[in-house]
């Protein structure tokens, strides 16, 4: 008999991810947004680097530097008008052979009218999946694991979304 093991990624939002990210969610049968902890406003939760260094990203309020990512509102729509114009010009040219897939991603930046930063990145994420035909299982977990260690956090979040008998593996142990 083939046992077969459960391949789980546990991560926190990131504004429009990086290809690494991709390949992890293509490895994995299971995919959770990690939102129940503290947003990073240095971190790739409202940002991300394009091709030449330059960084966009969607304005997110001054005070919500101490929420949970799942409460991080955006502060100026407009601003995501804006990083759509900016993928339209750079991406979506002859230069880039599949610039054309990204159109419901540019689409939804235009149109969005939420100003809560997790819908946000659900949705791009969604779309993105279905762009690169992915079938991962998706989730949101909203659970709020202030006041522990990093580890009892991640222990805690692989007992909620993992298969019975899923651990943790800490690269100590």
């Amino acid at each position: 008999m083939i046992e077969v093991h459960l391949r789980l990624v546990i991560q926190q939002p990131q504004f429009l991810p990086w290809s690494g990210l991709w390949a992890k969610v293509a490895a994995s049968h299971r995919y959770v947004i990690y939102a129940g902890v503290k947003f990073d406003k240095g971190d790739h939760q409202h940002r991300v680097t394009i091709e030449d260094g330059q960084w966009i990203g969607m304005q997110v309020s001054d005070h919500d530097r101490n929420k949970l990512i799942k409460d991080v509102r955006i502060s100026d729509l407009h601003s995501l008008k804006k990083i759509a114009l900016t993928i339209r010009q750079k991406f979506m040219t002859k230069k880039f052979r599949y610039g054309d897939r990204l159109d419901a991603l540019v689409v939804t930046l235009e149109s969005w009218t939420s100003k809560n930063m997790l819908d946000l990145n659900g949705k791009l994420f969604e779309q993105m999946m279905a762009i690169m035909g992915l079938e991962t299982d998706l989730h949101v977990d909203l659970v709020d694991r202030s006041g522990m260690d990093k580890i009892e956090k991640l222990q805690q979040a692989v007992e909620q979304w993992g298969a019975p008998g899923c651990e943790y593996r800490d690269r100590e142990t």
